[in-house]
Order: structure tokens, then C-alpha cells, then sequence
């Protein structure tokens, strides 16, 4: 029984942690830059059997500098 309570504990707390770390990454600044939309593709993951199928879509751009950024 102790082992399931500290199971349940440590995975709150990994939770707690995880949510934190992603609210403070999502508070980095952003920036406004023109850039050209270069490529355009889709990536599908699973659908075999019983599980679901999901799309990845990324677009890549390029800013004026020649640098590209794919997201």
C-alpha cells in the first residue's frame, strides 16, 4: 500500500514539474520577422491495427538573412 502511495505521489509531482516547465518555456518572447514559406509537407504517424492515426504538419521558412526555420 505504500508503494502505490508514493507511485501515486511521485507522478503528481512529475506532473506539477512538467506543467511548470512548460508554462515557463511558453513565456518566451516572440518576434515579428517577414519570411517566405519555402516548404510545406505532412507527416502521418500510427493507424496500424487498433491504434489512431496522427497528422504532423510542418512548414518550413526562410527570413531574409538565407537562415531557415521549420515548424
Amino acid at each position: 500500500m505504500t508503494a502505490i502511495f508514493i507511485i501515486v505521489i511521485g507522478t503528481f509531482i512529475f506532473v506539477i514539474f512538467k506543467k511548470i516547465s512548460q508554462w515557463n518555456h511558453n513565456k518566451q518572447p516572440q518576434i515579428m520577422i517577414l519570411a517566405d514559406v519555402k516548404t510545406k509537407c505532412s507527416q502521418v504517424r500510427g493507424g496500424a491495427n487498433d491504434t489512431a492515426a496522427h497528422t504532423y504538419n510542418y512548414v518550413t521558412f526562410e527570413v531574409k538573412s538565407g537562415d531557415r526555420m521549420e515548424f
